[in-house]
């Protein structure tokens, strides 16, 4: 007797063939990134949407160079980077404004260290900016850090969005605005998903309904990192 039922399994540069490949024989629900195939139930955060609302979010209260930290071009192969760079260009096209591709900052990771040199790095080659996107809001604490020894003002001069909703973002100074990737219903209905799995494996179990693909919404954590009327 196996001693469990069912599997959570987080593809990362893999796709549904490796997962067939791996001969598992209980039910397997993904939770990842990207869309990989229709094969398993799949759970995904919606990386384009979340970035698209935190871009527009900046570009309704004025900015209008908001730069990009982290970000990808598009390579044909979807990813946590690609998908957020995707919804910022979204955003911008939504809104009529031209992004400068000197304000898309590409980094090994996405570490406060990375935050802090991208911002240094804008800073050093006179790009100007007045709002600034990281991709993860361990990103955003190092953009914090390099705008405050820069001189710049947050929101003031540049408004700050991160993405995860990290806890430290609520006690950093100024508190950081942020998109929350909805963790918690993305585990419900994991959790959902696979036991509907489990159930219909059973002897006497009904035929299961088609696979299914749940993108669960991102939303905005509205701090001190941004301004709070919209742009007239």
């Amino acid at each position: 007797m196996r001693p469990y039922s069912g599997i959570v399994f987080s593809p990362v540069q893999i796709d549904t063939a490796d997962v067939r490949r791996a001969g598992i024989e209980v039910p397997v629900v993904l939770l990842g990134e990207r869309r990989i195939g229709g094969e398993f139930d799949h759970v995904m955060m919606d990386n384009v949407g979340g970035a698209e609302l935190a871009t527009s979010y900046m570009l309704e209260r004025g900015a209008r160079r908001i730069a990009l930290i982290g970000g990808r071009p598009e390579t044909g192969v979807d990813s946590m980077p690609t998908l957020r760079s995707r919804g910022y260009r979204s955003a911008h096209v939504k809104a009529g404004v031209p992004v400068d591709e000197r304000l898309v900052v590409d980094g090994a990771s996405f570490t406060t260290k990375d935050g802090y040199e991208a911002v240094m790095r804008l800073h050093r080659d006179g790009v100007s900016f007045d709002g600034a996107f990281a991709l993860t809001d361990a990103a955003a604490m190092g953009v914090l850090r390099a705008l405050a020894d820069i001189g710049l003002r947050v929101p003031d001069d540049v408004q700050v969005v991160g993405f995860d909703n990290d806890a430290e973002g609520e006690y950093l100074v100024p508190r950081l605005t942020t998109m929350d990737p909805g963790n918690d219903s993305m585990a419900e209905r994991v959790m959902e998903l696979l036991l509907r799995r489990v159930e219909a494996a059973t002897p006497d179990a009904g035929e299961v309904e088609d696979v299914v693909e749940s993108v669960m919404s991102a939303r905005i954590v509205v701090r001190e990192s941004t301004l709070a009327h919209v742009s007239r």
